[in-house]
């Protein structure tokens, strides 16, 4: 049995006691189950793996909340409560303080995008900040920056363009890499019943941008962020929508009481029949190598491989009860962050 270049890969072996004659080598993407004596491998069994985590030691987040992350430039950037912030130069493993990040104590750091060589960081009562490398960063004017006091909840970059939302239905892009910011709000689809609709994530891909509010409406642009048009059938109901991705040609997008569902246009959307979080919410979801995998509510995760269609519960997702509230994809690694300072990474 050639088994070169496994080690490498970060295989383990280990004896199966009451199956004489078999070894399995485990890594994060997979399980191998060979006959010992079996040159050509004719009866090996393959199983992929639900992904395996590790917990990270020292998150430099104490106990406070991490609720975002992203990667850029080589580097992965966490934030969270309390203007709390992180970096890792080595895929997550260990993480440094971001010193001065310009958000003070009562801060609440709930968005994080990478786009054009630039980082940018929302928060609440609509604080605004941008750094090309992470570490260091520079306050968004209030004459620059259109949400007032108004929570910034989810920010994303396509085609050129950095495009923010957060509360009462506010929208508003930038065209210079953050440094100023043109409002695009509109109460056509803002008001639900008389009430502001906070709209709660947004997501770029195949050429238009897609926003989930916190009544379960889904809104999207095709200009640009320019004009925004409601999608007329939403599968969340009244949900709130945590978290939008795209991937693989494919709109992901998970709320409250459990629900995902997809969409291959942004516009028609199609509920998944078990996501496997009962009614657990789903906080936040990323693509990375041919997988989606979706976390939230009592360290609860799961994992689709055919397209966000079907999904698999991960049995051990190393935080216990905790919600995990952001993840993201990069060189080879998923990388989760959540509550209680917590953050995992697992190979795939």
């Amino acid at each position: 049995m050639d088994v070169s270049g496994f080690t490498e890969g970060g295989y383990l072996t280990v004896e199966i006691v009451n199956v004489p004659g078999y070894e399995v080598w485990i890594s994060s993407r997979e399980v191998r189950i060979y006959h010992v004596e079996d040159e050509d491998q004719e009866d090996d069994v393959i199983i992929k793996d639900p992904l395996i985590w590790t917990a990270v030691t020292d998150s430099r987040f104490f106990t406070n909340r991490i609720s975002s992350i992203v990667y850029g430039n080589g580097r992965f950037v966490a934030g969270g409560e309390n203007g709390r912030m992180a970096y890792s130069d080595n895929n997550g493993v260990t993480w440094t303080s971001v010193s001065n990040n310009t958000f003070g104590i009562n801060d609440f750091i709930g968005s994080l995008v990478y786009g054009n060589d630039r980082f940018i960081i929302g928060s609440g009562a609509g604080k605004m900040a941008y750094s090309d490398n992470g570490i260091t960063w520079t306050a968004v004017s209030s004459a620059n920056n259109t949400f007032g006091t108004l929570n910034i909840l989810d920010i994303a970059y396509g085609n050129g363009r950095f495009i923010a939302v957060g509360n009462n239905y506010k929208v508003a892009y930038s065209d210079n890499n953050g440094l100023t910011w043109t409002d695009a709000s509109t109460s056509a689809i803002g008001n639900y019943y008389g009430n502001p609709d906070p709209f709660r994530s947004i997501a770029y891909g195949n050429g238009i941008f897609v926003v989930g509010s916190a009544w379960g409406r889904l809104m999207y642009s095709d200009d640009n962020g320019e004009t925004w048009t409601r999608v007329l059938f939403s599968p969340f109901g009244t949900n709130f929508i945590w978290d939008i991705v795209y991937g693989n040609g494919r709109f992901v997008a998970g709320s409250q009481n459990g629900r995902i569902a997809y969409s291959d246009d942004g516009v028609t959307w199609t509920a998944v029949q078990d996501s496997t979080f009962g009614t657990n919410t789903i906080c936040g979801i990323a693509y990375g190598n041919g997988r989606f995998v979706a976390v939230g509510a009592n360290g609860r995760m799961a994992y689709s491989d055919d397209n966000g269609v079907t999904w698999t519960a991960v049995q051990d997702s190393t935080f216990e009860t905790y919600t995990i509230e952001g993840i993201t994809y990069a060189n080879g690694r998923f990388v989760a962050v959540g509550y209680n300072g917590r953050i995992a990474y697992a190979d795939w």
